[in-house]
């Protein structure tokens, strides 16, 4: 009567020391009949902390890489989404923005010096374009136009891929949400 939860209490400990929180003890005997690891989008097996590696001005629109940056980092201070803090890094003290919309999924309008201004997924930032774009752009525009598109990249975490072949090795079937 003793054994289990003196196991359960070394095996949680173990678990925890590793990173994991184990919140029910029955969790340990299902481990060994798990077929498939879905792992988060972000944080997980990324740091989580985005990073702009590249800045596109466009050429024609007469703003610099700094302004387009500083514009966005405005946008971005409305919003606690992992990718803003990407631009809190680069511009700590953004100029002021005015009627800030969070639009789910999609991304953030507001006014910056009295401008209107979008940030976000290609096609909401060019509502006529409903070409696709990558995951790791984002564009910021005024509705004439684009103004700048960031990729953003967050970088694995050092033992991400020790993890997969971990796992994979275990014959369990691995996906990102």
């Amino acid at each position: 009567s003793l054994a289990l939860p003196v196991v359960h209490a070394a095996a949680s400990r173990r678990l925890l020391d590793e990173g994991v929180l184990l919140t029910n003890g029955d969790s340990l005997s299902v481990l060994t009949t798990v077929t498939a690891a879905v792992f988060d989008k972000t944080g997980t097996l990324t740091r989580g902390r985005p990073e702009i590696t590249e800045i596109e001005v466009d050429p024609e629109r007469g703003l610099d890489e700094s302004r387009c940056l500083a514009i966005a980092a405005a946008l971005e201070s409305s919003s606690a989404h992992p990718i803003a803090h990407a631009f809190h890094a680069r511009v700590p003290a953004p100029p002021l923005a005015t009627e800030v919309e969070i639009h789910p999924a999609q991304g953030l309008s507001g006014v910056v010096d009295g401008e209107r201004w979008r940030i976000g997924k290609r096609g909401f930032v060019l509502p006529a374009d409903d070409a696709a774009g990558q995951d790791d752009t984002i564009w910021l525009g005024d509705g004439s136009g684009w103004a700048a598109r960031f990729r953003i990249q967050d970088g694995l975490r050092e033992d991400a891929r020790e993890t997969i072949d971990a796992l994979q090795g275990e014959g369990i079937t691995t996906a990102i949400l």
